[in-house]
């Protein structure tokens, strides 16, 4: 599956970069996580490989910037929402995620 527009993980939602920021140009294989209208993250195809993505959660959400690789879009994600799911369960705790 190419692209990310109106694609939904659990409460957060994936959408072209491009078209967020109101960009006239831009590719479906970069986008930006979204929970409600907070931008969480990011997940994108690297150009090393045409199968390689790319996701990293926003510092602001989790200090310690955590973010990998991943063989397909949908794996990257996978990775993506469990790193999620992890910093916003360490959050509840008063932990930040990998601190």
């Amino acid at each position: 599956m190419k692209g990310c527009a109106g694609e939904f993980m659990t409460r957060l939602t994936i959408r072209p970069t491009a078209f967020h920021y109101g960009l006239q140009t831009g590719s479906d294989d970069d986008c930006i996580v979204l929970d409600g209208e907070e931008v969480v993250g990011r997940i994108y195809r690297t150009r090393t490989s045409p199968e390689s993505w790319t996701w990293a959660l926003s510092p602001l959400r989790a200090p310690r910037f955590p973010y990998g690789d991943a063989g397909s879009r949908e794996a990257a994600i996978a990775a993506f929402q469990a790193a999620f799911d992890m910093n916003e369960a360490n959050s509840e705790e008063g932990t930040t995620l990998l601190a």
